[in-house]
């Protein structure tokens, strides 16, 4: 059994604060393990997007989204000027922003993981669970780290970050709303572990370690037809355009 909680990165520790982090292994019982996992996440789409967000719209933005059925880039200077300064960021994801040194985004994400004994038909067990987990999340609260309690979908998109790279080689696409980040959802009526990789994700073993990649979309190609005076071009996969 166990469970995660998300706590905000710390950078520096006073004595006192050193002090209060002593009972977070003091109320462990025999046989608990606890993980720090500090990642550096290049995913800072959702932040960006809410920083553009809060730029003014366009007067006509309503009119041109009814036009084409979806919402459209807003054309003032102020939804331009942030587009350009996103776009600028989401190339620091991947490359240095400076020359003279390397100077990288990332979003620092810190979790803390806690492994405790037992079997979760075990209901006195799973008590003492829960109350270590309120033990330890009060704990990080008085030590000035806010944090929260993970689900189970939590841990999935985690463990996605490490086992997909797909969703780490794209994080500098131009488009703000491309879905690098999309969050998974869990269901329970598959093994956790079985819904952390994704299914085009290949894992090849080799002597010096594993290698993972995407695996390549299959492109197929159907003939053209002609109708009336409309023409129309193949696709990948049978898809036309009019």
């Amino acid at each position: 059994m166990g469970f995660m909680l998300e706590v905000m990165p710390q950078s520096g520790a006073d004595e006192r604060m050193a002090e209060v982090l002593v009972s977070l292994y003091a109320n462990c019982p025999p046989g608990t393990g606890l993980q720090f996992h500090l990642f550096a996440s290049p995913h800072i789409r959702h932040q960006l997007r809410q920083y553009t967000n809060l730029r003014v719209e366009d007067e006509d933005q309503a009119e041109k989204a009814r036009e084409f059925g979806r919402p459209v880039p807003n054309e003032n200077l102020f939804r331009k000027l942030a587009r350009q300064r996103v776009n600028h960021l989401l190339h620091g994801t991947r490359d240095s922003l400076t020359a003279g040194f390397h100077y990288t985004l990332r979003d620092f994400r810190l979790m803390l993981s806690v492994a405790f004994p037992g079997n979760a038909e075990d209901l006195n067990r799973r008590d003492a669970l829960l109350a270590l987990r309120d033990s330890m999340a009060a704990t990080l609260r008085s030590a000035m780290l806010p944090n929260r309690v993970c689900d189970a979908a939590d841990l999935i998109n985690w463990c996605a970050l490490f086992t997909n790279p797909d969703r780490i080689a794209h994080s500098d696409a131009e488009d703000l709303n491309y879905d690098d980040d999309h969050w998974l959802r869990y269901d329970d009526g598959r093994e956790i572990r079985d819904q952390i990789v994704d299914f085009d994700t290949i894992q090849d073993p080799h002597p010096s370690g594993s290698r993972s990649g995407r695996r390549p979309a299959p492109r197929c190609w159907k003939r053209a037809s002609i109708r009336s005076s409309r023409s129309r071009s193949a696709l990948p996969c049978g898809r036309w355009a009019r």
